[in-house]
């Protein structure tokens, strides 16, 4: 069983995008108790949400997570927010500062597993087809609520096209013409028009069914604003890989393997 911590950054940030539900501040709580939870569980993933309110203090966040004891993070755009272009210019410049401390710490021999440029550099030297779906919903995962339903994922339920997803429920078979839709998916083959010529598509696969169906209608259309995020993240995964190519290949290939 997986085990990953939702946690935005540093404690401005944190407290403003998960408050208790009387509006207190959660981070003093989060540092009181993270650390008993990295005890048992030392590669327990930090997740973080970047908005364009946050998206200015990426690199801090990550220093702030690695104070917390966490060796492990993602970051994660939220992609339903109104992203401009200076929020952009903002994400590439500190997303270029996060690389930079992702191979400072390999050097250092204190490595960070950022989720996004590690597995950017492995997509990278690995066939195009490595990744057949951009997520485990409805495959390797799926949420069971309250009532007994089972869905794709815990971001699917009735509020999401009027509960059409819905694969089945406890004690009853599923319906798999419909896990079909997730199963059988190929995000190469089927993006193949529109990702043609984007330099980022090799190392581009973990959108949100959920979130494209907000944003464009479709499970299977990401945003504009994820699709500008995959080529920021994209423009450093090969500055990574260039500068650990020639200045430290064995750390290259350790990360590869």
């Amino acid at each position: 069983m997986g085990f990953h911590c939702s946690i935005d950054g540093i404690p401005e940030v944190q407290n403003a995008n998960r408050p208790f539900l009387g509006g207190s501040p959660s981070s003093p709580l989060i540092e009181r108790n993270v650390r008993k939870i990295l005890a048992y569980r030392p590669s327990v993933t930090a997740r973080a949400t970047i908005t364009p309110a946050s998206a200015s203090v990426l690199r801090e966040s990550a220093l702030y997570l690695e104070s917390l004891g966490f060796r492990a993070m993602t970051f994660r755009v939220a992609v339903n927010c109104r992203w401009t272009e200076r929020d952009f210019a903002t994400a590439r410049q500190e997303y270029a500062k996060l690389a930079g401390l992702y191979v400072d710490r390999l050097v250092e021999n204190k490595p960070l597993d950022i989720q996004e440029f590690r597995e950017g550099l492995q997509a990278l030297h690995a066939p195009r087809r490595a990744y057949k779906r951009p997520c485990g919903a409805g495959c390797g995962i799926v949420m069971i609520d309250a009532r007994g339903d089972i869905w794709p994922c815990h971001r699917f339920g009735p509020h999401l096209a009027g509960g059409q997803f819905r694969l089945g429920k406890l004690g009853e078979s599923f319906n798999d013409r419909l896990r079909e839709v997730f199963q059988s998916y190929d995000v190469f083959e089927e993006g193949r028009k529109s990702c043609d010529g984007c330099p980022a598509a090799q190392i581009c696969r973990r959108w949100c069914y959920v979130e494209c169906a907000s944003c464009t209608g479709s499970i299977y259309t990401p945003s504009e604003t994820y699709c500008t995020f995959i080529k920021i993240i994209y423009e450093q995964v090969i500055r990574i890989n260039d500068c650990l190519k020639y200045r430290h290949g064995n750390l290259l290939s350790t990360l590869l393997k």
